[in-house]
């Protein structure tokens, strides 16, 4: 969907109140029914398409510095408690006030109260997740895996040019190659350039990430008036990181890594065997090279050798680390002391195939 077509649904959608009523349950019997924020209650029995009736806010726009302390709450409190239900709902619930201007948000008896749910927001776990290994690729300076997220979050067309949108990858990674923690990126800027790339490579982006971007550019704006020594972007990086720890599965990163260096270990081994071919090639003059080698097979053996007892050092380091790993956890079924059972066999396993592997070198060296 467009922002055009994002556009239109939403203010199709304001003029039912009933929508508009909806949306505010939803956030007060959902969204925020953890810490001190909070919306009016809906009056279910004197609202209608065209009229919307719910609980009065006495109190006053966030934006009377002045008149929040006869509120009994300071700016610095009202920022926190702002931004801190603002990245719960874009995070944790994935659905989020799409306008939340300073004439939105009211304080009222020391709380914070949002209003007017006509525009909401929502984005998906995969564009989080997408927008995460943007961040995390953005640090590590993997232009490929920015590029993938880019395409994840939006629709590529037929004019669309990876590689160029690679290069300005490389030109944006060039900008951030001072900054080592999430902290330091701009996340409302990173966002919006993200956008801009999608335009200029001819992605078309979803209503609802051009929706997210304006309201972080619009709370951003909030905060700076409220409380500019606030940081933002510290919390949206302590939320960050909360959200990689929740989608790392240790179990499942140990198999990956054995696998993957299973996998370089396989084409590892088949070195001798190209280097065979290749010399091959040379004694019957493919390559056009006048040169004679001989006894070369005892050497391509002795390497095959050591080559399989680094595979298996290797497989068997990575099988006792993961276990050391894995003893951390909770997975059942649980030993009498307290230690996964999946974790003591990896341990063994990790340790047998290591004592293994070293007999075998011994026994070589002693040959």
């Amino acid at each position: 969907m467009t922002i055009i077509e994002e556009f239109e649904k939403v203010t199709k959608e304001e003029l039912d109140f009933r929508i508009e009523a909806a949306n505010t349950k939803y956030f007060r019997d959902v969204v925020l029914t953890e810490g001190p924020v909070t919306c009016p209650r809906v009056i279910d029995e004197l609202t209608t398409e065209r009229i919307f009736t719910m609980t009065y806010v006495d109190g006053c726009s966030v934006s009377k510095k002045e008149k929040l302390a006869e509120q009994g709450i300071t700016p610095e409190d009202a920022g926190r408690d702002i931004i801190g239900s603002y990245v719960h709902q874009v995070f944790d619930v994935g659905i989020f006030h799409a306008d939340p201007h300073q004439g939105n948000i009211m304080v009222s008896g020391g709380k914070v109260h949002w209003i007017d749910f006509g525009m909401i927001g929502q984005i998906t776990e995969a564009d989080m997740n997408a927008l995460q290994n943007l961040v995390i690729g953005l640090l590590k300076g993997d232009v490929d895996s920015m590029a993938d997220s880019i395409l994840a979050i939006g629709k590529s067309s037929a004019d669309t040019d990876r590689n160029k949108l690679k290069d300005d990858m490389e030109y944006m990674c060039a900008k951030y190659m001072n900054v080592s923690s999430l902290s330091d990126i701009d996340f409302s800027a990173m966002l919006g350039e993200v956008c801009d790339l999608g335009d200029k490579h001819h992605i078309e982006m979803p209503g609802r990430y051009t929706m997210l971007v304006r309201s972080f550019l619009t709370i951003e704006g909030v905060l700076e008036q409220l409380c500019p020594e606030l940081n933002l972007f510290d919390i949206i990086s302590d939320k960050l990181m909360e959200r990689m720890k929740k989608s790392f599965d240790l179990e499942q990163e140990v198999l990956a890594l054995g696998k993957g260096i299973l996998d370089v270990g396989q084409k590892v081994s088949k070195i001798p065997q190209l280097c065979a071919d290749t010399l091959s090639d040379i004694m019957k003059g493919r390559l056009k090279i006048n040169l004679e080698l001989t006894g070369y097979e005892e050497l391509i053996s002795q390497l095959n050798s050591k080559i399989d007892d680094l595979i298996l050092v290797i497989v068997a380091c990575v099988l006792f680390s993961g276990g050391c790993r894995l003893c951390q956890t909770e997975i059942q079924p649980m030993t009498s002391i307290g230690v996964p059972l999946f974790a003591v066999v990896i341990l063994l396993a990790g340790i047998s195939l290591l004592i293994y592997a070293l007999k075998r070198v011994f026994r070589k060296k002693k040959k």
